[in-house]
């Protein structure tokens, strides 16, 4: 029976580093944890010798906190037994969505393997599913369901029947939209700019170039979109329609809501990653132009 596993790509949280790492994981086609130190998982014959290898590692972390230790020991374990074909959720933290996938192979360990400046190398690789899911639709769906604690790794109480369901697009009718048909392109412009300081110095400007997004960075490119309020619904033209569709994972919205100046100014954003398999709406005037059912 296939299980379902909910593992965070992440640093410790309140860490100096503290880091979510779920979207570069999402995109190398990978889940990764950390605990690189002890090297290559599959040495371990027994979860005895692992369990030793650790605190020889770490003595400084568990040296007198068994628990620790034993909690430890457990996650990387498992992690290595996880068997093909089971499912693992990954929640990303910076944008508040969880991308679902099948285990497709046996553990790893590579620390070259995932984008970006995520160093994690006991890898498994990883058969992602093209729609994300917002935390909204998984609370709603779960409803009593065991989602899992706030560690590392941990197994998901969920009928696979529902997972699967979350996964299928849906189409939604049009009153059930609310839309803004007057776009502030003042405060777009202004959402850009805050993208642009929040992505760093190598992100490079080409909204003029009239491409269907507006920052490339590392072979991504970004479509950015910024409202006062949720009831402003996102709205794609037809140009940025057709690369979302063309680029698929490498194409990412960052959708900043914020009330005011103040507040965007230290906004962080909702990463909608191949935003074109969500739920859109898609209404005709001289073109096509398509609103994101949230």
């Amino acid at each position: 029976m296939q299980k379902i596993w909910k593992i965070y790509a992440r640093t410790p949280r309140g860490s100096s580093n503290s880091e979510d790492f779920a979207y570069e994981c999402y995109e190398s086609d990978a889940i990764a944890i950390g605990w690189d130190q002890i090297g290559n998982l599959n040495q371990f014959k027994t979860k005895d010798d692992l369990k030793q290898k650790i605190l020889c590692v770490y003595p400084h972390w568990f040296n007198k906190n068994n628990r620790r230790l034993g909690s430890a020991t457990g996650i990387l374990w498992t992690f290595k037994e996880i068997a093909e074909n089971d499912y693992v959720i990954c929640p990303d933290s910076k944008s508040k969505r969880y991308y679902i996938g099948k285990i497709t192979g046996k553990v790893g360990y590579d620390p070259n393997k995932i984008k970006g400046k995520c160093e994690f190398a006991h890898i498994r690789p990883v058969k992602w599913h093209s729609r994300s899911i917002t935390k909204k639709e998984m609370i709603k769906s779960l409803k009593k369901s065991h989602f899992g604690g706030e560690q590392t790794l941990s197994q998901v109480n969920i009928d696979l029947k529902i997972l699967k369901s979350l996964l299928k697009t849906k189409k939604t009718k049009g009153s059930d939209i609310k839309v803004s048909w007057h776009p502030d392109k003042e405060w777009g412009n202004l959402a850009e700019i805050r993208a642009l300081e929040w992505l760093g110095k190598k992100a490079h400007d080409v909204h003029k170039l009239n491409y269907g997004w507006d920052i490339e960075l590392d072979n991504i490119k970004y479509e950015v979109k910024g409202r006062k309020s949720k009831n402003t619904t996102i709205r794609l033209t037809q140009n940025e329609w057709n690369a979302a569709k063309k680029h698929k994972k490498q194409y990412v919205i960052l959708l900043f809501t914020a009330a005011n100046k103040k507040q965007l100014k230290k906004a962080e954003p909702e990463r909608i990653a191949n935003p074109t398999q969500e739920s859109w709406e898609e209404r005709k005037r001289t073109i096509s132009e398509y609103f994101l059912n949230e």
